[in-house]
């Protein structure tokens, strides 16, 4: 995590599946002056990628499976990183295994809050 933030300083990376960012994608992309942004498929792995350094920031609008979640959740904060719902409230894996409301996965806590800052004005 230490290497990783080293990197961070230099740049900061957005990763979605769009060629470009999208919507509430890139108002955030925006706000937060972001450096690089990254298409890549794949939910678990575009959240894998953050925990890799690779990219920064993941936001997720749209409804999620917990089996999409699980194996990228357990890495995440295994290694110290964040993942929460769009509302800043935690994922959890009761009730029914789709969830509206989307997730965000994040490099460190002050990115985290300054993103939902902007996304829950």
């Amino acid at each position: 995590k230490e290497l990783i933030s080293k990197r961070i300083k230099k740049s900061l990376v957005m990763i979605d599946n769009t060629p470009a960012p999208e919507n509430k994608v890139k108002e955030v992309y925006e706000k937060i002056s972001a450096t690089n942004y990254l298409e890549c498929g794949g939910l678990g792995l575009k959240s894998c990628y953050v925990a890799e350094g690779i990219a920064d920031l993941f936001l997720k609008y749209s409804i999620t499976y917990d089996w999409d979640i699980a194996p990228a959740w357990l890495i995440i904060n295994e290694l110290g990183f964040y993942m929460k719902r769009l509302d800043g409230s935690d994922y959890e894996f009761k009730g029914c295994e789709k969830k509206d409301g989307g997730i965000i996965v994040a490099r460190d806590e002050k990115l985290l809050n300054k993103t939902l800052s902007i996304i829950n004005i």
